[in-house]
């Protein structure tokens, strides 16, 4: 019994130091937590690198429609206040386009990974 119960905490303490590294060294190619500006012309925020996947989180006031394609409409997807959206994305995908209706502004934190 005595073994198995240190064969346990040896495995959790393994899983912490694990845990524990830090982020450049679990993903080292990220562009993670970069707040943008949306406004209501769209602009691209280009990556540096082809992501395989992407996060969005609306910090701001107001609604903000995003593409994977070079341009972003007021047609293309929403993402309302608060609300964050996670998924992966086309090998050819520049980076991801950002708008905001007329005369609206939102704020807006921006994360890729490959």
């Amino acid at each position: 019994m005595r073994r198995l119960r240190y064969l346990f905490l040896s495995a959790v303490v393994v899983a912490l130091a694990v845990t524990r590294l830090p982020a450049q060294d679990v993903y080292p190619n990220e562009f993670a937590n970069n707040a943008v500006a949306a406004t209501d012309t769209s602009q691209l925020v280009s990556f540096g690198f082809s992501a395989l996947s992407v996060t969005l989180v609306n910090d701001g006031a107001n609604e903000v429609f995003f593409s994977l394609s070079p341009t972003a409409t007021t047609a293309s997807f929403k993402l309302l206040t608060g609300e964050s959206w996670s998924g992966p994305i086309p090998s050819a995908a520049k980076g991801v386009a950002l708008v905001c209706s007329a005369g609206e502004t939102a704020t807006i934190r921006v994360g890729a990974w490959r």
